[in-house]
């Protein structure tokens, strides 16, 4: 039974022939060759590959398989149907901005990379100039940049709310943060 040029059945065991090591079962085998890091593996093809340069002209063009394209994760050895899937993927798990297409090491990082994206929508209840968020507009007030702020240490906790999304009901209709908001303008008024 052939499994391809690198693996084999001689009908008792299976086995890969580039880390010459035998395996009960095919399940066996292709776990090895998922896991390994001593070759590279085409999780869509089961198809193994003694170097990344030859997976990766496999994955450009290969079409024997009835696909055109494969939409892979090098990084995670996974394929995909689409390529919406595949940044899917990379948004979850390896942080992906798709504005700038640039990766972050933790979704942290990446949350805080996204407010450089965000458009200033929070007017200063003093002066007017605008910010992204409400917490931006109370470090405004409390550095003293308008006339009109007498309010402190506020931004930290309003900035860890909108930071947080297990969190951000509290800056939302009836949350102590909205109330705060609420209150912040009718005093400025």
């Amino acid at each position: 039974m052939g499994l391809g040029l690198y693996l084999a059945y001689n009908g008792v065991e299976y086995e890969c022939l580039i880390c010459e090591r035998a395996f009960i079962s095919a399940d066996a085998l292709y776990a090895h060759c998922r896991q390994t890091s001593l070759h590279e593996w085409c999780e869509r093809c089961c198809r193994v590959f003694i170097s990344n340069s030859s997976k990766f002209a496999h994955l450009r063009k290969s079409n024997r398989h009835h696909v055109e394209i494969h939409y892979a994760c090098l990084d995670c050895n996974l394929c995909y149907e689409s390529a919406i899937e595949l940044q899917e993927h990379d948004i979850s798990q390896h942080h992906l901005c798709v504005i700038c297409d640039i990766y972050f090491s933790s979704e942290n990082n990446l949350r805080m990379h996204q407010q450089r994206h965000q458009a200033r929508t929070t007017e200063c209840y003093g002066c007017y100039r605008s910010f992204k968020s409400f917490s931006g507009m109370l470090i405004h007030l409390e550095a003293g940049s308008c006339a009109s702020g007498e309010f402190s240490k506020l931004s930290a906790l309003c900035q860890y709310v909108e930071d947080m999304p297990m969190c951000s009901f509290l800056s939302r209709g009836h949350g102590c943060l909205a109330k705060l908001e609420r209150f912040v303008a009718r005093s400025l008024e």
